[in-house]
């Protein structure tokens, strides 16, 4: 489009996040750890588009609203000390939805998430810990209605495995 008509902007703004989180050693081989979270989505939701024509010089500018709400963020999890060197971790987490049934596009079809979470670390010395970690991700159904236009139709339906798997080494 830039090539046809100038220049073409598109500006997005990420979300901005608040989280608190609680660290505690309840014995001297448990820890146990939580998080409370809250993420701006409504802003993200709107996306600044604007086009410069190379002949005349005019812009033309519109705003995009996805019609995004702001999320919130649980997590909870636990380490055990099994040996002086290692540790065993389990975690779960939930994220809400950042947009609603109603309004979720196949571009970007974003639902709520649910988290679940273990692995091991091996402390190589004072400062140095290595890790492996497993992540079962579960993204929801997001189911997708969306109405594009008489010439486009109407797209329909949800993702039946809407998962990931993750998994992290890290030194």
């Amino acid at each position: 489009l830039a090539v046809r008509t100038g220049d073409l902007t598109i500006k997005m703004t990420i979300p901005q996040a608040v989280m608190f989180s609680v660290y505690s050693e309840v014995s001297e081989n448990w820890a146990l750890m939580g998080n409370l979270g809250w993420q701006n989505w409504t802003k993200f939701g709107y996306t600044g588009i604007g086009i410069t024509s190379n002949a005349t010089g005019a812009t033309v500018t519109t705003t995009a609203n996805s019609e995004f709400d702001d999320t919130f963020h649980v997590a909870v999890g636990a380490h055990y000390r099994f040996h002086p060197k290692w540790r065993a971790t389990a975690g779960f987490a939930y994220d809400s939805s950042p947009v609603s049934d109603a309004n979720r596009t196949v571009a970007l079809p974003l639902d709520r998430t649910f988290r679940y979470s273990a692995g091991l670390i091996w402390d190589l010395n004072e400062r140095i810990t290595m890790g492996l970690a497993y992540t079962f991700l579960d993204a929801g159904s997001a189911p997708v209605n969306e109405t594009r236009g008489p010439l486009s139709g109407t797209i329909q339906g949800d993702y039946s495995s809407n998962y990931y798997n993750v998994v992290a080494l890290y030194l």
